[in-house]
């Protein structure tokens, strides 16, 4: 491989702060309003010009409501919380009090953004826009700064703590912590604005044995119909269309492909929408191989969009309810559900969350799981150990890509990266003062500020087994 030589040169720094999170993805939100309310000065890093990541510019505009068991328990609090709660009082989110019977919670991404900028400007975070991760620099295995480019150039932020909201373990990996790579897929979401989701309802009524109640979070189609016409949410579990014989006629008879280019799955249709503006996010169709690859993700992404307008007119031509539909927006980038995740200081198991397992090192209470069931009866506890990796110091990852679970991905939702993120702000902020370690922190002082954070780690008698 060629190379060139560039330059020796000093970088200035343009920022120093007690706790920097890189990514501004509702992990990264969390985790620096988590941070900041624990009274860290916190500086905020992201590449685009908004907050939000996946959730706006990635327009996975719902978040599975992961906040309640199977027996109705809620067990989620806190930031998560109190995101949803502002979503419905801008009318960003249907109203309400949600409970276990409700899958999805469809949301705005347009007010999903300023709830965020207002969550993070009322707790003193100083944000940093357009500004892209170059490098790092590392005193012994401590990380010490991070390199970042943006329109002033080639800048130097100088952290105390740093917090790994990437989504791809991007601060781990350059600096030379323990990393694995993963197998990545992803997909693009497409926002459909004036749609009848009454003609689609309809239509599913008349063709009960046509809807699937397991594609993801599990939905029955009587839930599906009354939770449309109680508070307006709609949720089509992903992969209905492989059992709709709209769907499968027409490719049948060549007036639709399930593949285009590098995209396959484009039959897997999977909707959530909100009845506010009558818009519907569709996730459809499926991207593979080494989407770390610059060249690889760009065919990726030439290719998604123009199935997107695929998917987009076969709705419109095909699909009851979306005659008179149209294609308002597509995310600005691949979703990518995982890429790397980092070999942490302890692993949680698929076996361990599915026997709802307790850690006295709890920062979390979750509820999460794989696709194709109903939520857990019960929560299980996320411990602290998963969110810091080895080989380097100075870091948490609080992305549930990221996170060292087994299989990869296990806490990829929304609400768990939300609950992750505000644990690592705090962790972070907490490291900051009392000049601990990540690996070497006193939970229970993490712990304690947690639970001044409204954070839920357990019922009274759990907090008492832990020593609270």
């Amino acid at each position: 491989m060629e190379t060139i030589t560039e330059p020796e040169r000093s970088t200035q720094i343009s920022h120093r702060a007690d706790v920097i999170v890189a990514g501004a993805g509702l992990t990264g939100v969390c985790a620096a309003v988590a941070s900041a309310r624990a009274g860290a000065e916190t500086l905020l890093v992201e590449r685009y010009a908004f907050p939000g990541g996946t959730s706006t510019a990635g327009l996975m505009s719902g978040i599975t409501n992961f906040y309640f068991t199977g027996g109705n328990q809620r067990v989620v609090r806190g930031i998560a919380q109190e995101i949803v709660e502002r979503l419905q009082e801008k009318g960003g989110a249907a109203g309400g009090k949600f409970n276990s019977d409700v899958p999805q919670i469809p949301n705005d991404p347009e007010i999903m953004k300023l709830v965020l900028i207002e969550l993070l400007e009322e707790s003193g975070v100083r944000n940093l826009y357009h500004t892209t991760v170059a490098g790092v620099k590392k005193s012994s295995s401590r990380l010490t700064h991070l390199v970042v480019e943006n329109k002033s150039g080639r800048r130097a932020l100088a952290g105390t703590i740093f917090v790994d909201a990437t989504g791809d373990a991007d601060l781990v990996h350059r600096a030379g912590g323990e990393v694995e790579r993963v197998e990545p897929n992803g997909s693009l979401e497409i926002r459909m604005c004036n749609v009848d989701i009454d003609g689609l309802l309809e239509y599913l009524k008349a063709h009960p044995d046509e809807y699937d109640d397991y594609g993801d979070v599990a939905t029955s189609l009587s839930d599906c119909i009354s939770n449309w016409q109680r508070i307006g949410i709609f949720h089509l579990p992903h992969g209905n269309g492989t059992k709709l014989s709209i769907v499968q006629d027409a490719i049948e008879k060549g007036e639709y492909s399930r593949v285009f280019g590098v995209v396959h799955g484009l039959d897997a249709f999977g909707m959530y929408g909100l009845g506010i503006h009558n818009t519907v996010i569709v996730n459809t169709g499926f991207v593979n191989g080494d989407l770390l690859d610059p060249d690889t993700l760009s065919r990726a992404e030439i290719d998604a969009r123009r199935a997107a307008r695929l998917a987009a007119d076969f709705l419109v031509d095909k699909m009851p309810g979306f005659s008179k539909s149209y294609m308002v927006d597509t995310g600005a980038e691949i979703g990518i559900r995982i890429s790397r995740r980092i070999i942490g200081n302890y692993t949680l198991t698929r076996d361990e969350s599915e026997a709802y397992s307790r850690f006295d090192d709890v920062i979390a209470v979750a509820t999460e799981r794989v696709v194709g069931g109903p939520r857990y009866e019960e929560g299980f506890d996320i411990p602290y150990r998963i969110l810091v990796p080895g080989e380097v110091e100075g870091i948490l990852v609080g992305s549930g890509k990221c996170v060292s679970t087994d299989p990869p991905g296990l806490l990829r939702g929304q609400v768990a990266c939300m609950q992750m993120g505000q644990a690592c702000g705090v962790a972070a902020a907490h490291c900051a003062s009392s000049g601990e370690l990540p690996s070497r922190v006193d939970v229970r002082q993490v712990q304690a500020r947690l639970l001044e954070q409204d954070v839920f780690l357990g019922n009274g008698d759990r907090l008492s087994q832990i020593g609270f």
